[in-house]
């Protein structure tokens, strides 16, 4: 899928998966773009969306979804308790 949002073109078919979670009707995939750029692509049948989401917004997604890119890609961001 492919959507212009702000003046750039996100495609998934380029971008590298960073994540996904699977529900029972839904699909979320987050993705990164060669150039660092983050979004999220929802599949929810029939429905198809496509989000731009900010280097905090795929922190919290990923800290609730998936610990271990959660630390792959942010513990620099991360202290310990």
């Amino acid at each position: 899928m492919k959507k212009i949002i702000k003046g750039k073109i996100y495609n998934t078919e380029k971008a590298e998966v960073i994540s996904q979670w699977k529900g029972h009707d839904e699909t979320i995939t987050i993705y990164r773009t060669e150039k660092g750029n983050f979004f999220r692509h929802i599949v929810y049948k029939p429905v198809e969306a496509l989000h731009e989401m900010t280097e905090n917004e795929v922190l919290e997604w990923l800290a609730k979804h998936d610990l271990e890119k959660t630390l792959e890609l942010f513990s620099h961001k991360l202290e310990e308790a």
